[in-house]
């Protein structure tokens, strides 16, 4: 997962990013960050929106990336009549992101088995979604072995599945506090853990720790006064 830089996300006010994007005041944006391919659960995605689309008439979907199967993606919406509820960007530089998330309302990380099985339902673009203050739907499998918090903030469905993605984006529109209070707690998370600053603490520490265990297993080892060469403390904590 990466680290995120908060100075970046300068969270514009809604209505400008609304503005910026051509879409009515009274939207409700759904958003999706990342490359567009297989590993998303994309056909998931527009099926959800064709449901909530009934009830949500200003439903929109704004897609952030670039990849191998967004000439698919694109021709499938055209056919389902979707396209004009579809805001494509394509890739968009990190420093500018803010200038459009600020119109989104709840940020979709949906696996397909496939992506899961690769590389598990939290995705490297989870921290720039949270960052956001954004609530965020993920998937349910494999999430055991992460930590509770996350668990808790984020809004969970099972893979591949529409209904249940339907039913999720449905209860969040629904339920402004709930968004609100998963936005916070994600929000949360990120500052606590995923800031550069930590990130990079903690590769710091885990380097020195493992400095720190080659070193000791030199010594004990025997190895240390062979030819005359001597490991000291302050080289250990160099």
């Amino acid at each position: 997962m990466n680290g995120e830089d908060k100075d970046l996300h300068k969270k514009v006010e809604r209505k400008q990013a609304l503005k910026k994007l051509n879409l009515p005041e009274g939207s409700f944006c759904l958003g999706y960050l990342g490359t567009v391919w297989n590993c998303y659960d994309l056909n998931g995605m527009l099926q959800a929106m064709e449901v909530c689309r009934k009830t949500i008439k200003n439903l929109y979907l704004i897609m952030i990336g670039d990849g191998p199967d967004l000439a698919y993606l694109k021709d499938k919406a055209r056919k389902m009549n979707m396209d004009s509820h579809i805001i494509f960007l394509g890739y968009v530089q990190p420093d500018l992101l803010f200038e459009v998330l600020g119109a989104v309302d709840i940020g979709l990380m949906n696996m397909t088995y496939k992506g899961l099985e690769f590389g598990g339902p939290v995705t490297s673009r989870f921290a720039t979604y949270a960052n956001f203050n954004m609530p965020v739907i993920s998937n349910d499998l494999y999430m055991d072995s992460y930590p509770e918090e996350l668990c808790k903030g984020l809004s969970l469905v099972p893979p591949e599945d529409s209904k249940a993605l339907a039913d999720m984006i449905m209860r969040l529109y629904n339920h402004p506090d709930e968004r609100k209070e998963k936005a916070k707690i994600l929000y949360e998370f990120v500052q606590k853990y995923l800031t550069w600053n930590v990130v990079s603490r903690n590769i710091l520490d885990i380097m020195m720790n493992d400095r720190i265990a080659a070193a000791e297993s030199y010594v004990h080892s025997g190895n240390s006064e062979k030819d005359g060469d001597h490991i000291k403390k302050t080289d250990i904590q160099a």
